[in-house]
């Protein structure tokens, strides 16, 4: 029917992590900071949604980051992407 079952410790951890970012996001220094911030948190929360660890989705994928990537290729970095290329 589409609808997937809910329980009170997802529904719990959707609700306290941005509770936490946002208080974490005070902190950063600046907005561009709190910017940055809230980019890797998005990254890690699609990382954990799509079941990969995030700091080997971020290992492989900052270093081609700093290498510099044609923006043909970013759609490859997305944690989906990355997730299909490594099953394959």
């Amino acid at each position: 029917m589409g609808v997937s079952p809910s329980t009170t410790a997802s529904s719990n951890a959707s609700i306290v992590a941005p509770a936490v970012g946002r208080r974490n996001y005070l902190f950063a220094g600046s907005h561009e900071g709190a910017k940055r911030a809230a980019i890797a948190y998005s990254l890690c929360a699609t990382c954990n949604l799509l079941e990969i660890d995030p700091v080997a989705y971020l290992a492989d994928v900052l270093p081609a980051l700093a290498r510099g990537v044609a923006i043909a290729e970013i759609r490859a970095l997305t944690p989906a992407s990355w997730k299909d290329r490594k099953q394959a």
